[in-house]
């Protein structure tokens, strides 16, 4: 083994060249020092690091792995070789490396925190919360894993820790635009609308153009009742980013709300030409089609709206509506029983299908319905 040993004055312009953005600059550095040191495993590493700026990840893990061979104890790179590999999806052997490094180095935060986002990419939350508290244990200012940490929670319906952990995020991190999105979102589930509100527009305040907080503004100005403020955010949302289907449909709600029958079967159609597919907007202009009394069209709509998502039990509950009212007694208890086997608790699909029984005369079957709406 070459007994010679790298100064820091010949890594240290390559590291700038590399933290510069100058990749392929750093790696022909690289190359010509491995003339003198072909097995130190600080250049290995940082030809590692070279490659994954390169996108070259195949010939990252190479030269990542050669560091190990040559320093096994290099906790720094068996921590790349985690990254690059969770990279290329290969989640499993980056769980294995990130591990390693953590085995060398229990106090490398990042490492704990880049565990926690493999197992979540893994779908194992409980290992990816303790990934995350591990590097919270070690920096409490630690923004990244605060803000991982609540996403996992959004994932599992933990509202509370949700807003404690990104309340954290913020106060470290006070332009931290997209942590003040999702907290609004957690307030929202909460009832919590005026710090809803706050969160949103603080979100907004920091970054102008992000149509997501401005239609989550919108929603949650639709929950207020204030309806002119809602439309407005949500136009706001679709100046930034016109072809959001969602965003056409969550307009049309709000002019349907407020009665404007025209403006609202427009935003459905509008959402419709950016997703054929969308199966909400097809039951919201079935539910526009019924209020003009056309309900041979609002069945249509509603049908189509199944044809795509046929859990939708709201569309099966309406489906059954137009049905009754068309005299399709027979196929509106289908629709209303199809209804209540997705929401078993669907108040109103029981009250209908009472309603419907007891018109056919079927008036035990009809009280037992109805007191199952209750």
């Amino acid at each position: 083994m070459n007994s010679k040993k790298i100064e820091n004055s010949q890594i240290n312009p390559i590291i700038a060249l590399f933290s510069s953005g100058k990749f392929q600059d750093a790696l022909d550095s690289v190359q010509h020092l491995f003339n003198s040191f072909p097995e130190d495993p600080i250049l290995h590493n940082i030809a590692g690091a070279c490659y994954e700026g390169l996108g070259q990840l195949n010939s990252a893990v190479d030269y990542y792995n050669k560091a190990i061979s040559y320093k096994p104890s290099y906790a720094k790179a068996h921590y790349n070789l985690g990254g690059a590999l969770q990279e290329l999806g290969k989640l499993d052997a980056s769980v294995i490396s990130y591990k390693a490094s953590i085995e060398l180095d229990p106090d490398y935060a990042e490492c704990h925190n880049n565990l926690g986002n493999v197992y979540r990419e893994l779908g194992e939350l409980d290992y990816a919360v303790d990934s995350y508290q591990q590097a919270l244990n070690i920096n409490p200012m630690y923004v990244e894993s605060h803000f991982s940490l609540a996403l996992v929670f959004q994932e599992i319906g933990e509202l509370n820790n949700l807003i404690k952990h990104l309340e954290e995020a913020v106060r470290i991190k006070p332009d931290f635009g997209e942590a003040y999105n999702i907290l609004g979102l957690g307030y929202t589930e909460l009832d919590r609308f005026e710090d809803a509100v706050k969160s949103y527009e603080k979100a907004i305040s920091l970054n102008p153009n992000s149509s997501d907080a401005h239609n989550n503004l919108g929603n949650v100005l639709k929950e207020f009742g204030e309806l002119d403020k809602a439309i407005d955010s949500y136009r706001k949302a679709l100046v930034i980013n016109p072809d959001y289907p969602s965003l056409h449909n969550n307009l049309g709600n709000v002019y349907k709300e407020m009665g404007k029958l025209t403006d609202a079967l427009d935003s459905y159609n509008n959402a419709l030409n950016h997703n054929p597919d969308y199966a909400d907007s097809h039951n919201n202009i079935g539910l526009i089609f019924f209020e003009l009394k056309q309900f041979e069209k609002a069945i249509e709509s509603y049908e189509k709206a199944l044809s795509i998502d046929s859990s939708l039990a709201d569309a099966h509950n309406n489906l059954g509506v137009a049905l009754y009212e068309f005299g399709q007694l027979d196929e509106a208890i289908n629709s209303f029983e199809s209804a209540i086997s997705i929401k078993s608790d669907y108040a109103d699909a029981h009250n209908n299908l009472g309603v419907v029984l007891k018109k056919l005369g079927r008036i035990d079957d009809s009280f037992a319905s109805s007191s199952s709406s209750k």
